[in-house]
């Protein structure tokens, strides 16, 4: 993106800092009811206060046309002597009649998905058409008690399907043939009840090409106790069966990752055993990278025998028994990387189902980042802000059985949000430094509202949070870092390029923050900023202020 562009967006961030789409405050207590609830929109974040056990605070929005609704809980702002984040919430959406449509306690480890897991906060991603819905927020049992975060996403699509009536089982049964519930597209998303014990929903699809696909089961957000544990079955058009899982993804929920020829195919989705609930059923569709490169010949487990991967380039490989494959990088500015595993079904050794990935220093083979199931079902991902020099990603299975073929895509500036506050800023009139702080699981994702917190500043007093886009050197050139020093502020620099500075004002206990709402534009996704604080304070040195830590941010389309 070029500079003018970067100028634009600065001011436009600037302008939508003061929108009222922006943070939202929970309206007075009691709002505990739809009459009651706290009108928000879609791409606010709203916050609120659990103050008392079995507390519940309400919200209203509505959708003009069919939407996919993104819907997520997070912990508040918090610091020295501020109130405490709700650490583990219940997440229940309405519709305007007052039916219970989905639920969330804790999105944390059961769901397949390509969201990040977020512990014992809650997660609701789900179609509906256009109304008035509610939401209703409270804490996990009647001692949980805090501030929290609401983010409400609406996309404006309706890739989400529900199964269709029953009996929608087996076609080819010969006593009471059913009829499976078709799914019009790959990349279908399903959320479907096995009402009884011995219930079988089916689905059908249909592909032109020769297409490497993944299904997958795993928990529900709508309304209504989870299976908990599915057996997955693919059939031909003749009512062959050609592939089966039981336990193979998340969970006790299952997967199957296979490349098909054209046809049409049916899909089995049964409890285990006399198991019945709610569940949702992935229909992905692999596609194969537009760039590759093939692993080096093994050993390649350490960074001098690492195969180069640049950026924008997959790396497609197999894992034997104990196997590490090593992919080596280079960066020559700070950049935002992503990179996530996914299976190679038409490899040599077949579907490998679970991954590790690690993220290291070429020059240290130290761990910078690791992740286990953050991607897909059980494949990894990992998003990191990473200054110049030279990495590895490092990639394994799970397990000694976990074997097989895997592609490793690699791009930067992706499409995952990301936000961390890294290191920096100068001591204040108050003993304290000045900090901008990004709150656990708060990510610049567009059509929601990002925020960063300022903690730790003098009390009631006036800041600036600088908005910019380099760290290297300003829009006229003065290299960054800029040292404060000789101006009479030692250990202060400016680390940011001030596109933008945004005045705020601090609360009683030296808190501030600042609001970005992000348009639904996937233009702006891989944008990467950075944010400082400038904090006027005459009696902290001879120059009369100080400055934060700086933190980063780079928008991205998902969490």
């Amino acid at each position: 993106m070029n500079q003018p562009s970067l100028v634009a967006l600065a001011v436009a961030t600037l302008c939508a800092t003061v929108s009222p789409q922006g943070l939202v405050q929970e309206g007075p207590e009691p709002n505990n009811s739809t009459s009651t609830a706290t009108a928000m929109q879609c791409g606010s974040q709203g916050e609120g206060d659990v103050v008392v056990g079995g507390d519940q605070d309400w919200w209203s929005f509505g959708v003009s046309s069919a939407s996919t609704l993104l819907i997520t809980t997070g912990p508040g702002l918090s610091g020295p002597g501020l109130p405490g984040a709700l650490s583990d919430t219940v997440l229940e959406l309405y519709d305007a009649a007052g039916t219970l449509l989905a639920e969330n306690d804790d999105f944390g480890g059961t769901q397949s998905t390509s969201y990040r897991r977020r512990g014992t906060y809650s997660l609701l991603q789900v179609g509906v058409p256009a109304g008035t819905y509610y939401v209703n927020v409270r804490g996990f049992g009647s001692a949980q008690t805090g501030n929290y975060t609401l983010d409400v996403q609406c996309t404006g699509q309706q890739p989400y399907f529900a199964e269709g009536p029953e009996p929608n089982g087996d076609p080819n049964d010969p006593i009471a043939p059913g009829t499976p519930t078709p799914l019009p597209q790959l990349e279908s998303v399903v959320d479907g009840d096995i009402s009884m014990a011995g219930d079988s929903d089916w689905y059908s699809f249909s592909i032109g090409a020769q297409t490497e696909v993944l299904i997958e089961t795993g928990e529900s957000g709508v309304a209504g106790g989870s299976i908990g544990d599915s057996t997955l079955e693919l059939f031909d058009s003749a009512g062959q069966s050609i592939a089966a899982d039981d336990d193979g993804g998340s969970g006790a929920y299952s997967q199957i990752g296979i490349s098909l020829a054209p046809g049409t195919y049916f899909i089995d989705v049964r409890g285990f055993g006399t198991r019945f609930g709610t569940y949702r059923l992935w229909l992905w569709q692999l596609v194969p990278p537009a760039a590759s490169v093939s692993e080096s010949p093994e050993p390649n487990d350490t960074v001098a025998t690492a195969t180069p991967l640049p950026c924008g380039v997959a790396g497609v490989g197999d894992i034997s028994s104990d196997d590490h494959d090593y992919w080596s990088f280079t960066l020559t500015q700070p950049t935002t990387v992503t990179a996530y595993t996914e299976p190679d079904p038409a490899g040599a050794l077949g579907f490998l189902n679970d991954t590790e990935l690690t993220l290291r220093d070429a020059a240290t083979n130290a761990v910078i980042a690791y992740d286990d199931d953050n991607g897909r079902g059980l494949y990894s991902e990992i998003v990191a802000h990473l200054p110049p020099g030279n990495y590895v990603w490092d990639v394994e299975g799970y397990g000694t059985n976990d074997v097989g073929d895997y592609v490793l895509y690699f791009g930067c500036a992706g499409a995952v949000a990301f936000a961390e506050s890294q290191p920096g800023g100068c001591v204040g009139s108050n003993g304290s430094v000045p900090t901008a702080q990004i709150r656990d699981l708060e990510a610049p994702v567009i059509g929601t509202t990002f925020v960063v917190d300022f903690v730790q500043c003098p009390a009631a007093s006036t800041m600036f949070a600088m908005i910019g886009f380099d760290i290297t050197q300003t829009s006229s050139g003065f290299p960054l870092p800029f040292d404060l020093t000789f101006l009479g502020a030692p250990g202060c620099a400016i680390e940011v390029d001030p596109l933008v500075a945004v005045p705020l004002t601090s609360g009683p206990f030296g808190a501030s923050t600042a609001v970005l709402p992000i348009a639904l534009d996937p233009a702006l996704v891989g944008i990467t900023g950075y944010v400082q604080g400038f904090v006027p304070d005459p009696a902290a040195n001879n120059f009369g202020a100080t400055t934060s830590n700086r933190a980063v941010w780079s928008i991205g389309d998902r969490l």
